[in-house]
């Protein structure tokens, strides 16, 4: 698994589905790194300069949380959500993550 910056997949087209992996000190309370792991994939408003969005919807990986907003969590003023890394998954991997 290659480490990434979340930068690093905006300028790359080589992925569809990729986990990005927040860092524990992001939350008040202990969480596994299964649970602040996100799945995410090329198809959100993030990473389309040209749209007039900017929205990142990812799933937890275990599969408690679906379709969080996770710009909004990132961008929050009191207690941000900050990205420890991001990796590129299969479309296989990200398959067993939405059943």
């Amino acid at each position: 698994m290659e480490k990434l910056k979340l930068s690093d997949l905006e300028n790359r087209d080589d992925w569809e589905y990729a986990v990005v992996v927040f860092k524990s000190e992001s939350f008040s309370n202990n969480y596994s790194l299964e649970e602040r792991s996100y799945l995410i994939c090329r198809d959100n408003k993030w990473f389309k300069p040209y749209t007039l969005g900017c929205s990142l919807f990812g799933s937890c990986l275990d599969k408690k949380d679906r379709g969080v907003r996770l710009d909004w969590y990132m961008k929050d003023d009191k207690q941000p959500w900050i990205i420890d890394y991001c990796y590129i998954i299969s479309e296989e991997e990200a398959k067993e993550v939405w059943s």
